[in-house]
């Protein structure tokens, strides 16, 4: 795997995971998430921890899911990947939240997990078919 390579991947899986992330969070941040989570939630997010997680994410989008899709199974796989690595890297955080804060309802923990499991299965899927039919990412 070339640099370049798996650098269209990355940034054809931020193309996707970018603003279908932004267009959730902005339909669901006040109707969801504040309503659930009230004065926990900050008036405006954490710049740099989320731009820090937006780049770290797809670097494992691309390595976890994008990556071995190249080899054989084209953009399905990658999007059954990208549906297992967003479960599990969701519900990590959302298990975590609920375990440990009092009032982080299991119900917004469920939503948040399955959000995490078609976010990351669409960033891969369709990430992938950006990344080999506008790019020309060329599998093994």
């Amino acid at each position: 795997m070339t640099a370049t390579r798996f650098a269209l991947l990355y940034v054809a899986a931020l193309i996707v995971c970018l603003p279908l992330d932004a267009i959730w969070l902005s339909l669901t941040a006040n109707s969801l998430y504040r309503a659930h989570l009230g004065p926990i939630m900050l008036d405006q997010p954490r710049w740099a921890a989320a731009i820090v997680f937006y780049l770290l994410y797809g670097i494992g989008v691309a390595l976890f899911c994008m990556t071995p899709a190249l080899s054989g199974g084209g953009w399905t796989r990658a999007a059954l990947l990208g549906a297992a690595f967003g479960f599990f890297c969701y519900v990590t955080y959302d298990a975590t939240n609920h375990a440990t804060l009092r009032d982080f309802p299991l119900i917004l923990a469920l939503i948040d997990v399955a959000w995490g499991v078609i976010l990351t299965a669409t960033a891969a899927g369709l990430g992938f078919l950006i990344a080999t039919r506008v790019f020309g990412v060329a599998g093994d």
